[in-house]
């Protein structure tokens, strides 16, 4: 598991009057309709004790989101926190200051994007899956101890981005990857009570009929216990 806290958020402008979950009611969010943030808002409502029938969302696409809150066609945005940098640096060249909402720290934590692989590849060949997950692994171990340095690889092959918001993203990142567990375990580790936390609301959001053993759907024997 990449991220022990999934990087969702909500984004608005300094002034707006939102400045926790409850202050959504009666606004309009802007985010693709099919995006995570927007699936699993029923459930980050029911965690802060507000109507989510309360909540005008605009349907827009992923380009779109950023100039509609600039230009103050929307009240908040969905996002994820990797964005932010963007969003920041876009409004403080239009005079403005943003607030985020991230939902690790209001009563949602979730985790988020993780490495999958079929159980058939597992049982065939598990030492391929071994040195793949410890290599990436050490990549994530390497990236977060050396964040300038990682900077300046992903500016080799992306020279048009911008180094200011690439090095916040990576310092975002160690925020959504290291928590006590992680220290304690090492990168990767998912622990049983988190993943039936996430396995049930997934399936009270989709209204799924059965739900699957926990047992089933995640893996730590194949993590090396690299610590952060």
């Amino acid at each position: 598991m990449k991220y022990q806290k999934a990087a969702l958020a909500y984004f608005t402008l300094v002034g707006s009057g939102i400045k926790g979950p409850k202050d959504l009611v009666g606004r309009k969010i802007g985010e693709p309709p099919g995006g995570a943030i927007r699936v699993l808002f029923p459930a980050f409502a029911e965690a802060n004790g507000f109507d989510k029938d309360k909540v005008k969302f605009i349907h827009m696409s992923p380009a779109t989101t950023i100039p509609s809150l600039l230009a103050g066609k929307v009240d908040a945005i969905g996002l994820y926190t990797s964005t932010a940098p963007i969003l920041i640096l876009r409004a403080k060249k239009l005079g403005k200051k943003v607030h985020g909402i991230v939902w690790a720290d209001h009563g949602l934590k979730l985790y988020g994007n993780s490495l999958q692989v079929l159980d058939k590849l597992i049982a065939e060949k598990p030492a391929l899956i071994r040195g793949v997950i410890g290599s990436i692994m050490k990549g994530y171990q390497w990236n977060l101890k050396n964040p300038e340095k990682a900077t300046d690889i992903f500016l080799k092959f992306l020279p048009t981005s911008n180094r200011t918001i690439i090095l916040s993203q990576f310092k975002i990142f160690q925020n959504h990857m290291i928590t006590p567990i992680v220290r304690e375990k090492g990168l990767g580790y998912m622990d049983k009570k988190d993943m039936i936390h996430s396995r049930d609301l997934i399936a009270k959001l989709f209204k799924l009929k059965t739900r699957v053993p926990v047992e089933d759907i995640y893996a730590n024997e194949f993590l090396p216990g690299i610590k952060p």
